[in-house]
């Protein structure tokens, strides 16, 4: 944060009073200009248009401007004919615009201009703690490097005494462990000349000893350039073996009726897959269905209007089953001849017993007084 500094005298210079005189808002138009222009690359200079663009007043900002000029607070540039000014803003001339009268006096010296908890402050610790940084973490890459190092000497120094056990010639060497290429700073496993003497010795070739030192000459191959079979297709092959050998007769035997029966209502042929043979045998084993009825709720829901659009799948159709089988009831009980009992609604047993309190209350006639006298 760069400050401007303003002598606590100012408002009684002579040439402050006669701004004031004039118009004291043009002394607004001096701070702001002046604060502005401390932030600028050429501190003190003001073009033309500023003062217009800080007042938002294209008028009011040249006549402020021209009575700062008028007693001295400001210098039109070119032409001003300042002579300290003149030294200090030479290089202006020929530039349209304003220069502020001894700016630089109200310029802090540089050591002053920033303040703790400041944006230059801050960008200073930053880069302060970005060095730190780096440095600590080129020292972590250097002891993980010297670890792996360490790792690859002690492996290969195993790997050297199991083969002079025996009686081999040292397959791995310390030093063709890894080679690194100047131009891409890569590193890649290197078979040494007294490396490749000792494998042909020993009768191991070039990929084995690759493969022996942790990387594999090809992918999909053996050291000995066999081709090794897919993993992923022999996993895959055997489950689909898997699969066709556990499908059942009964499972599918409703699965092809019910993809039948949505290919004659006019839908597309479904395809039948794992979720429907699973669904079906779920229905036949965990749910208690016999074939027969799973069958039948098939034929019973592709033929209503309502279900047969919401029923595509044979797992719709288990999640869908009792409340197929509850509507299914009536429909089954009336093709049976059993109709169901017509029962009295509440409302109507309601309205007998009132009207035959009614009519109870209607035949009891009430004693008269000349009776009661008489009795």
């Amino acid at each position: 944060m760069a400050w401007v500094r303003y002598d606590d005298q100012f408002y009684t210079h002579p040439k402050v009073t006669a701004v004031i005189t004039d118009d004291p808002g043009a002394i607004a138009l001096h701070v702001l200009a002046n604060t502005w222009t401390n932030t600028q690359k050429r501190a003190g200079f003001v073009p033309r248009h500023q003062p217009a663009v800080l007042l938002c007043d294209r008028g009011l900002g040249k006549a402020w401007a021209d009575i700062l000029v008028q007693h001295g607070l400001w210098h039109e540039a070119p032409g001003f004919d300042c002579e300290s000014c003149r030294e200090v803003y030479g290089d202006l001339d020929g530039t349209d615009g304003y220069v502020i009268h001894d700016a630089h006096q109200y310029r802090a010296p540089g050591r002053d201009r920033t303040t703790p908890g400041t944006s230059s402050d801050l960008s200073e610790k930053r880069r302060e703690a970005g060095r730190k940084g780096g440095m600590a973490s080129a020292a972590r890459r250097a002891k993980a490097a010297a670890k792996q190092a360490n790792e690859a000497n002690v492996e290969a120094n195993e790997a050297n005494q199991g083969a002079e056990g025996e009686g081999l010639a040292p397959v791995v060497e310390l030093a063709g462990r890894a080679q690194t290429s100047g131009n891409s700073g890569s590193t890649r496993p290197a078979e040494t000349q007294q490396t490749a003497q000792a494998n042909q010795a020993n009768g191991v070739s070039k990929s084995s000893n690759l493969l022996f030192g942790g990387v594999s000459p090809v992918p999909g191959t053996s050291p000995n350039g066999e081709v090794l079979p897919d993993k992923e297709h022999s996993s895959a092959t055997a489950s689909h073996d898997a699969e066709q050998e556990s499908i059942r007769d009964d499972v599918e035997r409703l699965c092809i009726h019910l993809a039948d029966r949505i290919e004659a209502n006019g839908s597309k042929r479904p395809n039948i897959g794992k979720t429907w043979r699973d669904a079906a045998r779920l229905m036949l084993d965990l749910d208690g269905r016999t074939e027969r009825q799973v069958h039948n709720m098939i034929e019973w829901c592709q033929n209503n209007e309502f279900w047969r659009s919401r029923v595509m799948s044979m797992p719709k159709l288990r999640e869908k089953y009792d409340s197929l089988r509850l509507q299914a009831l009536p429909n089954s009980a009336q093709r049976n001849g059993n109709q169901p009992s017509q029962t009295r609604s509440t409302t109507d047993e309601r309205v007998a017993q009132a009207q035959a309190l009614k009519a109870k209350f209607a035949s009891h006639q009430p004693p008269t007084i000349a009776g009661e006298i008489a009795r």
